[in-house]
């Protein structure tokens, strides 16, 4: 997943995703039960996905392409820039199975905070308890 497209639409495959454009015609946001999971950048290079506050800390140590969420809370969201991500070499260059992780972990972390009835709507598990880190 190299381009914001491919990260949008592998997004729509998780359950309950939709498309949105709610801020102007160039902002594209993914949610799940109205709450946003992924939010694109006008430019197209970028997407925020919310994150575990550990997890977000180490990924922006070890990948320059990683930053705190831009216009977010920087603790719990942050910044992907697909274009220096792939550009990079070495062991801070991103990989697809990384960016897949980080796209599945937003949507776990908001689909645990919305209600149980809106989780089993989802088919969500009930009591999701604390979302898993991804490996990457």
């Amino acid at each position: 997943m190299r381009t914001v497209v491919q990260v949008r639409d592998y997004g729509l495959t998780l359950p309950g995703a939709y498309l949105t454009y709610p801020f102007d015609a160039s902002t594209a946001v993914l949610k799940v039960a109205g709450k946003i999971f992924a939010l694109f950048s006008g430019t197209g290079a970028a997407v925020s996905l919310k994150c575990d506050p550990y997890w977000g800390r180490t990924l922006r140590h070890e990948h320059p392409s990683i930053t705190p969420g831009y216009h977010l809370n920087k603790q719990h969201w942050i910044t992907v820039d697909l274009t220096l991500g792939f550009a990079a070499g070495g062991p801070s260059a991103l990989s697809d199975d990384l960016v897949a992780d980080l796209v599945d972990q937003s949507h776990t972390l908001v689909v645990a905070g919305l209600s149980r009835r809106a989780r089993a709507a989802l088919g969500a598990r009930p009591d999701p308890g604390t979302a898993p880190h991804p490996t990457g």
